[in-house]
């Protein structure tokens, strides 16, 4: 083993931030081959070490000392503040559940499934910071979150956002408010434009901060589609990639969406958000003149659920006698 920077090889979410990437080409692509060969072998060495890393105090949370706070790393006197790293954290918890669902999806180590499980349910709250306008998130808990010229990345309290996609479009309110708050808070980290516009607040100009997922953001499993843009702006965009494995295209003109169309890589179920909330919706699968079975699921806004097949394609409209 070569070691390099001690205090950074304590940087633990590192492991998680270099393989997410491998686990983002199977989710998006849908190769369960790749999946198979590739990724999960990667993401087990991963589990089993975070999993055996943490340990349980006796508030009966998961902990993780030592940890260092990336891009800001520092050692403290009998490692006070070396611990529970909101970028740790997170990323502890993204590997350990993720990599539970690759051994569901591959049929393996359900032994080892449980375990992982369990630590990622009952890892340590989020360090915090009370601010007049309300709680924020902060990198290690008793230190306020701020910005430093210079940094290249930006403040690790905003992780659970733009690396863990733990707190997205389909958060709980509190907890979007709050990162929301972490990041106007932190205006001046590179990072705070990226977080701003995936949870859904748009740059100033559409064309101040403009990329993929100002289209089309489907960090939480669901697809929302043109969720950062001004609503009178008129756009499309044709095969953007979606967790899940699905392709999708869409056009909006300066009143509503009017093309909408999926396309899945693997058989799985579709979770798109209503683009005319409130109004009947018809899925078809392309040649056919039967419509699809489809689910609304109000638990959080309005989501269409139905199941798809892998190659086909699937046309979603608003029903025409609806159309205004």
């Amino acid at each position: 083993i070569v070691h390099t920077t001690l205090t950074l090889e304590f940087c633990l979410e590192t492991m998680a931030q270099i393989i997410k990437p491998v686990w983002d080409e199977w989710d998006y692509g849908g190769d369960i081959e790749f999946l198979r060969k590739e990724c999960y072998p990667l993401m087990r060495e991963m589990a089993l070490f975070y999993a055996a890393y943490a340990k349980k105090g006796d508030d009966g949370c998961y902990h993780i000392i030592p940890s260092m706070e990336p891009e800001k790393w520092g050692w403290y006197a009998e490692l006070a503040r070396n611990k529970d790293v909101i970028s740790s954290l997170c990323m502890f918890r993204w590997a350990l559940n993720r990599t539970a669902e690759a051994s569901e999806i591959l049929g393996v180590d359900a032994d080892l499934r449980g375990k992982w499980r369990e630590v990622a349910d009952n890892l340590a709250p989020y360090p915090t910071w009370d601010t007049p306008e309300g709680p924020v998130f902060s990198a290690i808990q008793g230190v306020e979150p701020k910005n430093v010229p210079g940094d290249h990345f930006g403040e690790a309290a905003e992780f659970p956002t733009i690396l863990a996609d733990e707190i997205n479009l389909d958060s709980p309110k509190e907890q979007r408010d709050m990162m929301l708050r972490t990041a106007r808070k932190l205006s001046a980290a590179g990072t705070t434009g990226q977080t701003l516009l995936l949870l859904g607040v748009p740059a100033r100009s559409m064309w101040d901060r403009f990329d993929a997922e100002t289209l089309l953001n489907s960090r939480s499993g669901r697809m929302h589609l043109f969720p950062a843009v001004p609503s009178d702006a008129e756009l499309a965009f044709r095969n953007f990639q979606a967790r899940g494995g699905f392709l999708v295209s869409a056009a909006k003109n300066a009143r509503e969406v009017y093309f909408l169309e999926v396309q899945p890589r693997r058989n799985n179920i579709c979770r798109i958000m209503n683009p005319w909330p409130g109004r009947p919706v018809t899925v078809r699968e392309a040649g056919k003149a039967e419509a699809v079975p489809v689910q609304i699921d109000k638990s959080n806004g309005e989501c269409l659920v139905f199941s798809t097949i892998a190659g086909k394609k699937y046309s979603i409209q608003v029903q025409s006698d609806q159309v205004q």
